[in-house]
């Protein structure tokens, strides 16, 4: 996360401000204190990576990748009702390919 931040020319009370997030957290992050903070999808969403990205710091991972991943993490969002309406779109358009 570091060189995501760095990258973007961000320090890391302006990252935390982005994030509605404190400098203390940002440093806890980038030092490895916290491991899996509860605002990894929005700090993944915000530079545009994935979750996984994030994780392993391969940044350059095709953007078909990174679309994959943002919709699912949409979908995570979704009510039941929601999501159960994306997931029968998917078996009627697996349906039809095949």
């Amino acid at each position: 996360m570091r060189t995501l931040r760095r990258r973007d020319g961000l320090t890391q009370k302006e990252l935390g401000s982005a994030l509605g997030e404190s400098q203390q957290n940002i440093v806890n992050l980038e030092n490895g204190t916290v491991k899996q903070p509860r605002y990894l999808i929005r700090l993944a969403s915000y530079f545009n990576v994935t979750v996984d990205q994030l994780y392993s710091g391969d940044i350059d991972a095709p953007q078909a990748s990174v679309d994959r991943q943002k919709t699912i993490e949409r979908m995570l969002d979704l009510d039941d009702d929601k999501y159960q309406l994306i997931a029968d779109m998917i078996d009627l358009a697996h349906s039809k390919c095949d």
